[in-house]
């Protein structure tokens, strides 16, 4: 939608003497963007990546308003989490506002918006995955706005949810998608479970060699323990 926008708006190329990209404006108030004064614009939105690994203290933000002097609250952690973009005031949105690209393809962000919160709530609960898919499909139960788009989900990948909570086992140097899915499927369902496995156990496990358990133990190293989506999907926050 930016690009629409700025296709509006943007002066001829000859006049234009640099260009600033999105993501270097973040932290730019709205009079520093280049249609900063133009009548069609009131203030600054966020607007987040609507997909499951967005955290929740992101999600809480979308569509949120700001309309100050300076530059906008820097709520994403990292770029892809989500961005600040001019406002269009309603009478001159030209109804573009309708649809959002999302992990299941367009949806109706203000409805998707209230899935992702309630999905989110849940997974970053400090407890074991298997205590979370309960409560999630507690929720399938109860809420029919839940229901839809947890179908739209199972519709595009038959092993969710648990695929959302296995590929988390790729963060770690070796691992890919099917062997992610052989130890959570022997009972290794968090990054901090095959952290505390003996190398014995491991090696049980079809598509784990020797190597692949070194490769597992060097990237202990580096995985920042700190970073939210480890934490979240461990159940250490």
């Amino acid at each position: 939608m930016f690009q629409f926008i700025k296709n509006l708006f943007e002066k001829p190329t000859q006049e234009v003497k640099s260009v600033k990209t999105v993501g270097e404006m973040q932290n730019k108030p709205l009079q520093e963007w280049e249609f900063g004064d133009s009548e069609v614009f009131d203030g600054m939105q966020f607007i987040v990546t609507l997909q499951l690994r967005t955290p929740l203290n992101i999600l809480i933000h979308h569509n949120e308003i700001y309309r100050g002097e300076n530059a906008p609250p820097q709520y994403a952690k990292e770029l892809w989490h989500g961005l600040w973009l001019p406002y269009i005031k309603p009478k001159y949105s030209l109804g573009l506002d309708g649809q959002h690209s999302s992990d299941i393809g367009y949806v109706d962000d203000k409805e998707y918006i209230k899935f992702l919160i309630a999905f989110r709530k849940i997974v970053e609960q400090s407890i074991d995955t298997v205590q979370k898919i309960s409560l999630l499909k507690k929720v399938v139960k109860e809420d029919e706005l839940f229901v839809k788009y947890w179908r739209k989900h199972k519709s595009i990948d038959a092993n969710f949810p648990d695929s959302f909570f296995y590929k988390q086992l790729t963060k770690l140097e070796g691992i890919g998608i099917k062997t992610a899915k052989n130890l959570y499927e022997n009972g290794f369902k968090s990054i901090k479970e095959v952290q505390n496995a003996s190398d014995e156990e491991l090696l049980k496990i079809q598509g784990v060699g020797k190597n692949t358990v070194e490769k597992i133990r060097k990237s202990f190293q580096f995985l920042e323990m700190t970073d939210d989506e480890i934490k979240i999907e461990d159940g250490v926050s």
